[in-house]
């Protein structure tokens, strides 16, 4: 009987994007959508600008506004040529909090130390 060990090496290649930032000031006109303002972010560094990078927008406007404009920004980074977009989260709500705390699954990681 033979016994054969075969030892197999895999490396993988990981390349980190890129970051374009960009710090977004001030306040948006009520007339102006989100989408209004990615496109125009778009338009000034062309739709193959952000090819393979990542784009991270933060400041005050991107602090206003709600989930659904914020992920509206990360899903038009496509059209820009980028790799993905992050912006920055919203404040947890303290009632959300206080619910998952409460479940059984943080009950037992709990006991080990692991959440709370």
């Amino acid at each position: 009987m033979c016994l054969c060990l075969l030892c197999v090496t895999v490396t993988h290649v990981w390349q980190v994007p890129p970051t374009m930032r960009f710090v977004l000031e001030g306040e948006m006109p009520s007339y102006l959508m989100a989408k209004d303002l990615i496109l125009q972010i778009i338009g000034e560094i062309t739709v193959s600008g952000g090819t393979y990078k990542a784009m991270e927008f933060t400041g005050p406007v991107i602090e206003a506004m709600t989930m659904e404009e914020r992920m509206t920004i990360c899903n038009m980074v496509v059209e820009a040529g980028g790799k993905n977009g992050t912006v920055i989260s919203m404040p947890f709500p303290v009632d959300v909090y206080e619910i998952l705390v409460h479940t059984p699954v943080a009950r037992s990681l709990e006991t080990f130390g692991w959440f709370g």
